[in-house]
Formats: C-alpha cells, structure tokens, sequence
C-alpha cells in the first residue's frame, strides 16, 4: 500500500510545482492604457502607447484627483475632478512626450506619458 502512495505523491508534488515560478511571466500584461490614481500617486508613473490610442486613468484612492498636461506637451488634456472609482479618458493622436500631474496634489502626483 505504501509503494502506490509514494508514486502519487510525487506526481502531484511535480504538478503542483508547474505554474509560472512567481515571475509573472505567464500572467496577462498590464494595459499600457489604463493607469491607476491613487492616494498620492500614480500606477505606472511612466508610460507608452501607440498614436491613436485611448488611456485610462481611473481613481482607486481615496481623494479626489486630476489630470492635466504640463506645459510643453504635444496636445492639452485636462479632466475635471475624478471622483473615487471613477475614470477619465483621452485619446492621444499626437506622438511626444505628455508630463502631467493631479493638480490637487501637485507635488505628489506626476507622471509621464510617452505617445509613439
């Protein structure tokens, strides 16, 4: 009975032990477009998308936030006020570089968006 146990035991321990080794490789890449403002930040700080393409930037924190350009962006973008859960888009059909903050926590919150 012990011999037959041994076997399944190391079957399921060697099954068990397949899966992505922790380093995310296997998991989905995050969407370049969807960025996160949170309490007092943003999800990534820098990011890069494709002309024509559509970013997100929805508040998972706890304040309410913007975003707005700084000054020597491409093109101007500003949302109103975003309200917790809530999100603002922007299509960007200009390539360059976009610095932009929340500017309710100016010296907080910046990031960068790269348009290729």
């Amino acid at each position: 009975m012990k011999r037959a146990v041994l076997p399944a035991l190391v079957v399921v321990l060697l099954v068990a032990g397949c899966g992505d080794g922790g380093d995310g490789s296997s998991a989905k890449p995050a969407n370049p477009g969807s960025i996160e403002a949170f309490d007092f930040g943003f999800k990534p700080a820098e990011a890069t998308v494709e002309v024509g393409d559509t970013v997100t930037w929805t508040n998972t924190g706890e304040q309410i936030h913007n975003v707005k350009q700084l000054p020597g962006a491409p093109a101007k973008f500003f949302s109103e006020a975003i309200d917790v859960g809530e999100s603002y888009e922007h299509r960007f059909t200009k390539p360059g570089n976009y610095p932009y903050l929340c500017t309710l926590h100016p010296d907080l919150m910046k990031g960068t968006l790269t348009v290729k």
